[in-house]
């Protein structure tokens, strides 16, 4: 938009450039980024972490022409799964993939990470940082382990895992009133726990390799 008026005897020429809905912007010498008054050319990373942070990039759509399939893909744990989640098979594997957003079916059949993190018979080949450690230390200073546990089988059964390891770990008090049967209070609530174990499987940064879901018990007293 374009504005003018004067001042001083002078025409002033105001030009108006709306905020882009498409971030980042490039032009003519690539990628800034406004600070203040000064606006800095972007590196590299800054350009890809940009992008990932508005939703350009999403981990979970990229498609991997590296993955072997169907010779890696687990079919009888996606059977289980859509049996489990009440999808009914009528058609082939790939069309219900692709209706789930985990696969494109364009003359061959190519899968997306998505698909991987939960049908991948050997995922770590694929996705390194894909899986959940379970820690139980004796003590604040995490120095003496007493059990360790690494779970790399797909998103639902690494937290039906996690969630078992620290049913097995934490204290348990047990109420008895009357005659009635015995009341089990763990020491932090399942339902507390289930909530934080999903939330850090699903949003947690599956770009960052080397990086894992981390479970830390302190056993102290």
């Amino acid at each position: 938009m374009i504005d003018s008026f004067l001042y001083d005897d002078k025409e002033i020429i105001v030009v108006t450039v709306p905020e882009s809905r498409d971030k980042p912007v490039q032009c003519g010498e690539g990628f800034f980024l406004r600070e203040g008054a000064n606006s800095q050319k972007m590196r590299r990373e800054e350009i890809f972490y940009y992008a990932q942070k508005t939703g350009k990039i999403r981990f979970e759509n990229q498609f991997r022409t590296d993955f072997k399939y169907p010779v890696d893909f687990d079919e009888t744990k996606f059977k289980e799964l859509i049996k489990r989640i009440g999808i009914t098979q009528t058609g082939g594997s790939e069309d219900i993939l692709h209706n789930l957003g985990m696969g494109q079916l364009n003359g061959t059949f190519v899968i997306n990470n998505a698909g991987i993190l939960f049908f991948g018979k050997n995922r770590q080949l694929y996705l390194r940082q894909a899986y959940v450690t379970c820690v139980l230390y004796k003590g604040k200073d995490k120095v003496k382990i007493l059990d360790r546990k690494d779970f790399r089988e797909d998103p639902l059964t690494d937290y039906e895992n996690a969630i078992k390891f620290l049913q097995q770990h934490l204290r348990l008090e047990y109420e008895i009133k009357g005659a009635g049967p015995r009341l089990e209070i763990p020491e932090l609530p399942y339902e507390v726990l289930r909530e934080g174990i999903l939330n850090a499987i699903i949003h947690r940064d599956y770009m960052e390799e080397g990086a894992r879901v981390m479970i830390e018990i302190l056993m102290t007293g």
